[in-house]
């Protein structure tokens, strides 16, 4: 690939991080979205907004929403809501392992979550932790 085209690349995907935290100079400009990405979701917590959209996505990191939709379909092999339940469940267990979530009905979990519906909410933990909430849980607190 010609040096135009990686510059084009590295200046398409790069990004002022408020937070100080820039890509690292030897990064792919292939990775740059990824980076970007794992970046925004890990700081912003956008995933925790009900009803949060791919393209509400697209336009807080500046990207298309047709390009994060193909990375996130085949770099990530997932949909979005996918990807964003999975962000969702791993805030959720994070809840439930420093016992914030001991306090919270299963409603008020899955909403702190980000899920708008407790059905979600449950079909996806037990997606992606192969158990259900309350098997899960069991472990950490008392009902």
């Amino acid at each position: 690939m010609s040096r135009n085209v990686w510059s084009w690349l590295r200046q398409l995907f790069s990004f002022n991080n408020r937070s100080g935290n820039q890509a690292p100079p030897d990064i792919r400009p292939v990775d740059l979205l990824q980076y970007r990405l794992e970046q925004y979701m890990h700081e912003k917590k956008p995933f925790l907004k009900p009803g949060y959209t791919i393209k509400q996505l697209g336009e807080d990191l500046q990207v298309p929403s047709w390009q994060l939709s193909a990375h996130i379909n085949q770099k990530m092999g997932m949909h979005f809501s996918d990807f964003l339940n999975q962000y969702r469940i791993r805030y959720c267990i994070d809840l439930i392992q420093n016992g914030t979530a001991a306090k919270l009905s299963m409603n008020e979990l899955s909403t702190k979550s980000g899920f708008q519906n407790r059905n979600t909410f449950t079909n996806a933990f037990k997606k992606f932790t192969g158990e259900s909430y309350t098997e899960y849980s069991k472990r950490y607190f008392k009902f």
